[in-house]
C-alpha cells in the first residue's frame, strides 16, 4: 500500500512565520504595499506545493541486494529510479530506507539516505551505497521512502513505496591454519578414508611424466613431448576425500559477559571456514549437527547446495545457557558411518570421560570408540590462535 504525504520543512515554517508577521501588519495597518509583499510571498509557496506534487509522479525506485555475504565484508547495495513520465525530469529526489536485523530484540534499526540530482523523463539512474553489517543474522531492508523538496525546500512531499527485501549475513570467515589439518589427519591414521584418483579437472597439477599405459590422451603436454620427442603427460597428485561430522556445540550462561558472547561468534565463525574449505573441495560427505537455541543436523555430500544451507542456518543459529550437548551427541552419533571424522567444537572445555554426563553413548561400544576419537576445540582456549585466526 503506497503512502503519500506532503509536510511543511523547517525553512517552511519560518517562512509562514515571516508571512504571518506581514499579512498581520498589511491588515492591522492598512498598508498596501505590505499586502502586495504578501501576495509575492505566497507564490512560492504554491510553486513549491505544485513542484513537488509533480515530481514525485510515477516514479518508481527499487533496490538489489546481494546474493550474500559475510559479517564484515563490503556491502554494496544499487537502487535504481525510474521516471515513466514521457516529459519533465525529476530533481532533488532522495531515497531513504530503514535496515533492521531480525535477531535485535531491541528492534534497532539503522536509516540510510541517497540523492538523485535528476531522474530524465523516460529514464532510469541508479546510485549505491555501501557499508558493513559485523553482525551475522538475517537482515530486512525496507521500506522505502522517496522525497523531494525541489525547488525551494519550504514543502516536502513523501511516499513509502511497501517494498522490502531480506538479506542473509552469513558467519564471518576465516583461515585454517596447517597445523589444524595436521590434527585432524592424525586422528584419523589407520581408518578407513574414501580413496580415488582424481582426473584431469579433479587433482592439483604439480608435475610432468612419462607416458604409461592406460593415462589419458588429455592428459598429454604436447608441448614438452614435441620437445623431448617422446610423449610426456601431466602427473596430478592423489588426494584423499574424508568424510565428517562437525558438531557445534554453542553454550553461554544465563547472564552471559561480552566474552561469553565472543565465544560463540568465534565458534561459528570456525564452524562455517570448515565446513566452506569441505565444500569446496567436494567428494566428501558431511554431517553438521548444532547444540544451541536452533538445534538442526544437515547431512549430505559436500557441495554448494549444502554450503548454502549450512551458511543460511549458522546464520541465525544462536546459544543456549542448556546443556544439549548430550543429547545431540546421542542422536548424531546413531547415523555415523564407521571411518568418520568426528570434531566437536565448543565454546567450553568437554571432557568426553565424563561417564555420567555421556551414559547414554558410553554404553554403545560404536559410539564409545567414535567418541574417544573426536577431536575437540575448545574455543575459549588461547591456543585456538594456533589452528584457526579470523580475518
Amino acid at each position: 500500500m503506497f503512502r503519500n504525504q506532503i509536510t511543511i520543512c523547517r525553512e517552511g515554517w519560518y517562512y509562514l512565520v515571516v508571512l504571518g508577521f506581514i499579512v498581520s501588519g498589511a491588515v492591522l495597518r492598512e498598508i498596501n504595499l505590505l499586502v502586495i509583499l504578501a501576495g509575492m510571498m505566497f507564490g512560492p509557496f504554491i510553486i513549491n506545493w505544485w513542484i513537488v506534487t509533480f515530481t514525485l509522479r510515477k516514479i518508481d525506485v527499487r533496490r538489489k541486494l546481494p546474493e550474500g555475504i559475510c559479517a564484515g565484508d563490503l556491502l554494496v547495495v544499487d537502487l535504481q529510479a525510474t521516471n515513466a513520465r514521457r516529459r519533465l525530469s525529476s530533481w532533488a529526489v532522495v531515497a531513504r530506507e530503514t535496515i533492521r536485523r531480525d535477531e535485535d530484540a531491541r528492534g534497532d534499526t539503522r536509516s540510510v539516505a541517497v540523492m538523485f540530482p535528476v531522474i530524465p523523463a523516460g529514464d532510469s539512474v541508479q546510485v549505491s551505497y555501501r557499508g558493513r553489517l559485523m553482525q551475522r543474522g538475517k537482515y530486512q531492508f525496507g521500506p522505502l521512502r522517496i522525497s523531494t523538496r525541489f525547488p525551494f525546500g519550504l514543502l516536502r512531499r513523501t511516499i513509502t513505496l511497501p517494498r522490502t527485501d531480506s538479506l542473509t549475513v552469513c558467519p564471518r570467515l576465516g583461515r585454517l591454519t596447517p597445523k589444524w589439518s595436521q590434527i585432524v589427519e592424525s586422528k584419523t591414521l589407520g581408518s578407513q578414508r574414501s580413496r580415488r584418483r582424481h582426473g584431469l579437472h579433479e587433482g592439483d597439477f604439480y608435475g610432468l611424466r612419462d607416458w604409461r599405459s592406460g593415462d589419458s590422451r588429455r592428459w598429454i603436454h604436447w608441448r614438452t613431448s614435441a620437445r623431448h620427442g617422446s610423449l610426456t603427460v601431466r602427473q596430478f597428485e592423489q588426494q584423499r576425500n574424508q568424510n565428517l561430522v562437525l558438531i557445534l556445540d554453542l553454550w553461554q550462561p544465563l547472564r552471559p559477559t561480552q566474552q561469553h558472547v565472543d565465544n560463540v561468534e568465534l565458534a561459528v565463525s570456525l564452524a562455517a571456514t570448515v565446513i566452506v574449505d569441505l565444500c569446496r573441495r567436494g567428494g566428501s560427505q558431511l554431517i553438521v549437527a548444532t547444540a544451541g537455541g536452533r538445534a538442526k543436523r544437515i547431512r549430505g555430500a559436500a557441495s554448494m547446495v549444502l554450503l548454502h544451507e549450512a551458511m543460511e542456518h549458522l546464520a541465525s543459529v544462536s546459544a543456549d545457557h542448556e546443556d544439549l550437548l548430550p543429547d545431540l551427541m546421542q542422536r548424531t552419533l546413531d547415523v555415523v558411518q564407521p571411518g568418520t571424522q568426528t570434531v566437536l567444537i565448543s565454546t567450553r572445555a568437554t571432557d568426553f570421560s565424563d561417564t555420567a554426563r555421556f551414559a547414554e553413548t558410553w554404553d554403545d561400544p560404536r559410539k564409545r570408540n567414535i567418541i574417544s576419537e573426536t577431536v575437540c576445540c575448545d574455543v575459549s582456549n588461547h591456543e585456538l590462535n594456533e589452528y584457526f585466526q579470523v580475518e
